[in-house]
């Protein structure tokens, strides 16, 4: 149980620096909006950045009460 544990908080921490990721890029690319170079191509890179953040969001909220009922369990084994 506590090797699950352990995973699902490394998993956490993947999609949180996936999140960060996803903040970088999305800011790059609106750069290149305001310049116009690229308008199309930014657009669409922004539009995929932000649902994939949207989804990693999802699964860290949905890992994290996951990860919280694993860690309530450890405690309760003898």
């Amino acid at each position: 149980m506590t090797c699950v544990a352990a995973r699902t908080a490394t998993f956490i921490r993947l999609l949180v620096h996936g999140i960060h990721v996803c903040q970088k890029i999305y800011e790059s690319w609106r750069t290149q909006v305001v310049v116009g170079y690229f308008m199309q191509t930014a657009l669409v890179v922004m539009g995929i950045v932000s649902r994939l953040r949207v989804l990693f969001d999802t699964w860290l909220q949905e890992l994290q009460g996951l990860y919280r009922i694993l860690i309530d369990w450890v405690q309760h084994i003898p």
